[in-house]
């Protein structure tokens, strides 16, 4: 008998390679396994706009497919996207069976991928690793659920909470392993995100650096007064996206031109600042289905006060500034007691370098 389980996870591994590069598609893996166990075809979706990661394990495995096994994390789509319906290909295999992690929440689908299957003679089995699944394309669940992006905030900060010394330096908090692995959060999510007090004092790039085969997300600034010049770095780059958020007024004020790569996207304020969930809605509705917060302090509190943030990735770096007058990780606004914490369902320990990641999910994908 065949473990369903092996394969599914294989599955879930092959879908993260098109992470950052599939969206508003979701992540998906495919294999193909003949009775004795053996892999005779796997595959994935790698880019939005490209074959489907059914498509490209039934290629692989050829005639061969007859009569074997389709392992998908998620169910196969029935409708004209993109490309074809899956259930199209994978019944004309003729494939015996297929295994799925779980039921597309898209309404285009939705169940109808397993009928089809079904209806044409072909076994199915699914909710199988559910949670991995699920985990795995939260940014494509959240916006078939609530019309928002998944939203991660990211966090280097010494064990007494400092992301800055008073004079408002913070290269380098955490060290060279945490660097790296904050540029692979980049090169796995759609946008990077960060305040326009980020922007002035540290003047970032927000691309990916020394990846192989990396891609760069796209950046938004969240600027009410749109501080933000032309001339900072987030501005210099022509062959990706940045959106920056800020007031009618303060864009009606600007004289500054942008380059073409710039958008300046007028933005509801509530209580003087850009409302960050109209924020999240416009990344949603133009295909963006994760956001890495990167900051800073400020921006970070009211992501949290307004409950938007689904997951952190907070490093604690092995030092202490002992300093009153040194920047917060978080600055909020609000008089929060501690029954009023925010709370995490799950969370795991890593140490990365010298450092110590705390990874913890708020919301359930």
């Amino acid at each position: 008998m065949l473990d369903h389980e092996k394969y599914m996870r294989r599955c879930i591994e092959l879908s993260r390679q098109g992470e950052g590069r599939t969206s508003p598609n979701p992540l998906v893996g495919a294999v193909v396994v003949n009775d004795n166990g053996d892999i005779i075809g796997e595959g994935f979706h790698a880019a939005y706009g490209g074959a489907h990661a059914e498509v490209v394990a039934l290629d692989k495995a050829g005639v061969a497919a007859a009569k074997q096994t389709l392992y998908v994390n998620l169910e196969p789509c029935c409708h004209h996207g993109k490309t074809p319906p899956c259930t199209d290909r994978v019944i004309a295999s003729g494939v015996k069976r297929v295994v799925f992690g779980m039921l597309d929440p898209n309404p285009k689908v939705a169940g109808g991928g397993q009928k089809l299957l079904e209806d044409a003679g072909i076994e199915t089995i699914s909710n199988i690793l559910v949670k991995e699944c699920r985990y795995v394309n939260r940014g494509f669940l959240k916006w078939q659920e609530k019309w928002l992006p998944w939203l991660c905030l990211k966090i280097a900060a010494t064990v007494d909470g400092r992301i800055a010394d008073r004079h408002k330096h913070s290269r380098w908090i955490s060290g060279k392993e945490a660097r790296r692995h904050t540029q692979e959060l980049r090169n796995a999510y759609d946008c990077v995100m960060v305040g326009s007090g980020t922007v002035i004092i540290d003047d970032p790039e927000l691309i990916v650096h020394d990846l192989p085969d990396a891609r760069n997300p796209m950046r938004a600034i969240i600027d009410t007064r749109l501080l933000t010049g032309p001339n900072r770095q987030v501005c210099q780059h022509d062959d990706f996206l940045t959106w920056i958020f800020a007031s009618q007024e303060a864009i009606d004020k600007h004289s500054s031109s942008f380059p073409k790569s710039v958008s300046l996207m007028a933005t509801p304020v509530q209580e003087g600042h850009v409302d960050l969930n109209a924020v999240l809605n416009l990344l949603g509705a133009d295909g963006i289905r994760k956001v890495l917060c990167e900051g800073g302090a400020g921006l970070g509190a009211a992501l949290l006060e307004q409950k938007l943030v689904d997951e952190i990735q907070w490093f604690i770096a092995p030092k202490l500034l002992v300093d009153g007058q040194a920047k917060s990780a978080l600055t909020g606004s609000k008089n929060v007691n501690l029954p009023d914490a925010v709370n995490f369902i799950s969370h795991t320990y890593k140490e990365v370098g010298p450092d110590l990641l705390i990874h913890a999910l708020i919301h359930e994908p």
